[in-house]
């Protein structure tokens, strides 16, 4: 069963990892592709790579944990970092980083 409000998923653990890996990677990939389609430059391709890299070696890892661990109390806790880690938030929110970096370069050079 997927994870809904306190709910936990009760099967096997590396199913269940497997799974939220893959979504992660198919979220922040197509994310990636996104800023890649819009800005085509290697600059902000290559900084969006590092926060994918961030949500895929820090706060994945730091998401299993907590939910695998199953401390009472944490479901807030949670629901939100499942929010920030797999809905590609972190990737949206350099959208408009990269069009305002991209503005102001344009301004300075007019």
């Amino acid at each position: 069963m997927p994870y809904h409000g306190t709910d936990y998923y009760t099967g096997p653990p590396i199913e269940f990892v497997v799974n939220k890996c893959f979504r992660y990677t198919l979220n922040d990939g197509f994310a990636l592709a996104l800023v890649h389609g819009l800005f085509a430059e290697q600059r902000f391709t290559r900084f969006a790579i590092g926060v994918f890299g961030f949500g895929m070696f820090v706060l994945l890892p730091v998401y299993f944990f907590v939910y695998l661990q199953r401390p009472p109390g944490m479901s807030s806790m949670l629901s939100h970092l499942h929010r920030i880690v797999f809905n590609p938030v972190l990737m949206m929110l350099l959208i408009p980083a990269f069009w305002n970096q991209k503005r102001m370069e344009q301004e300075g050079q007019a």
